[in-house]
């Protein structure tokens, strides 16, 4: 069994779009080979707010060791804290499949998961609406969390907040697109360090 998550797939999906920066298919390649990467300013940013937003939906009053405490950021949080309020917290899943034939783990971790609605915490630089729309994540998770109704991706980029929505049937199936990864793998000859490297 191989475990899959759309960590891998969304750094597959980019590192081979003939329109994506130079040095991605690389980036692709040290995710499939499981080397670990710097953090750099813009994710451990990334962290520092989501860490806020998981204190205010708990109550706290800030996070320890926040980044950035400005109060821009600290609304946004609250903003975002609020509504994933009493809903539980970094909740772990896993699904065993059988797609393209080979066994999968299916692994991921909602940031909030409260009355059906799956949230996401996102930090960015700039953001357009439908930044996310060819993301593997949320048909992924609504595949792991079958109870869940939608997804909602909370963005927040400095200066604004956003929120962008996916409804079960707004996307390609996550199986179809584990299906073309796998097959992409057999075809450029990289199935071997695929499984060297997420084997369970």
């Amino acid at each position: 069994m191989y475990k899959l998550t759309c960590s891998l797939l969304n750094s597959w999906m980019y590192g081979t779009d003939p329109d994506a920066d130079e040095g991605a298919f690389q980036g692709f390649l040290d995710t499939l080979e499981g080397r670990k990467k710097p953090k750099t300013r813009a994710m451990e940013q990334g962290i520092a707010f989501e860490n806020m937003v998981n204190c205010c939906a708990s109550g706290l009053p800030k996070a320890a060791g926040a980044i950035s405490e400005d109060e821009v950021s600290m609304k946004a949080a609250y903003q975002f804290g609020q509504r994933c309020r009493d809903g539980q917290l970094q909740v772990r899943e896993e699904k065993a499949v059988h797609w393209g034939g080979m066994d999968l783990l299916l692994v991921g971790i909602a940031d909030c998961l409260k009355c059906g609605i799956i949230y996401d915490i996102k930090r960015v630089q700039r953001y357009e609406y439908g930044k996310y729309q060819h993301s593997t994540q949320h048909p992924m998770y609504l595949e792991l969390f079958p109870e869940a109704m939608r997804f909602d991706y909370l963005i927040f980029d400095g200066s604004y907040c956003y929120r962008e929505q996916y409804r079960r049937g707004d996307f390609v199936p996550i199986q179809q697109t584990a299906e073309a990864f796998l097959r992409y793998l057999e075809d450029a000859s990289l199935m071997e360090t695929y499984q060297e490297h997420w084997r369970v």
